[in-house]
């Protein structure tokens, strides 16, 4: 059966290129490759029967899951990994549930606490702050979701990046999510000035957030915008 995978551009987020990376092409990126079509990319490909677990291999270095596709199969390592499933008569089958999930507070500071944080922290130096930690909280959660945060350096690079799997017991249980960027890391690579944190749930882009981080003992707080 043909399958279509399909991206959508995002104004915020400069995308150079993406591949689709998966069983069903052994994971070769260049075999992969998204052509641009008008603000999306596409991916065809041919699938006889069975399952294909797949990720978006975006700029050739930060792997999303398909933001278009809400059927998803976890590994040993606790990834979640798109799934592709075509029965034994060719037919691709789809989960016929709409899952939600709504990100309900975000902030930024050095600690990892249960606790409320009135303001987020803005700035950070790497000898009083030893991690700069992202909190999410989110509500109305249905089904099971991968949630992704990515910390990009001063030039644009992307430094790192974790994802999490997120799902509730209820849909009125709340969840709390952290993702941290040690800063001693940061010291190590001498990459001090304004950072930036993006938030991609099921693959699409949530939220971006800037912070700084120096070298020399400045303390500053900020209301988060």
């Amino acid at each position: 059966m043909n399958v279509t995978v399909r991206y959508d551009d995002n104004p915020y987020w400069d995308i150079q290129d993406i591949s689709v990376i998966g069983t069903f092409n052994k994971f070769n990126w260049e075999e992969g490759k998204m052509r641009k079509e008008g603000n999306s990319w596409i991916y065809e490909t041919e699938c006889p029967p069975g399952e294909y677990r797949y990720k978006l291999l975006v700029n050739g270095e930060i792997q999303l899951n398909d933001p278009y596709n809400n059927l998803f199969e976890q590994d040993g390592d606790d990834t979640l990994w798109s799934l592709i499933m075509i029965d034994e008569d060719g037919r691709r089958l789809f989960n016929p549930n709409q899952y939600t999930v709504h990100v309900s507070d975000y902030t930024l500071s050095p600690l990892v606490t249960e606790g409320e944080v009135v303001k987020s922290k803005k700035y950070y130096n790497v000898v009083a702050d030893k991690k700069v930690v992202a909190r999410f909280r989110f509500q109305n959660v249905t089904g099971v979701h991968a949630v992704t945060a990515a910390w990009y350096a001063p030039d644009g690079t992307l430094f790192e990046y974790a994802e999490n799997a997120l799902c509730a017991d209820n849909e009125q249980e709340e969840i709390t999510l952290w993702f941290w960027l040690d800063t001693q890391e940061v010291m190590g690579a001498g990459e001090y000035g304004t950072w930036s944190l993006k938030l991609f749930v099921d693959g699409e882009y949530i939220l971006e957030d800037l912070f700084t981080i120096e070298s020399m003992n400045r303390v500053m707080r900020s209301q988060l915008v």
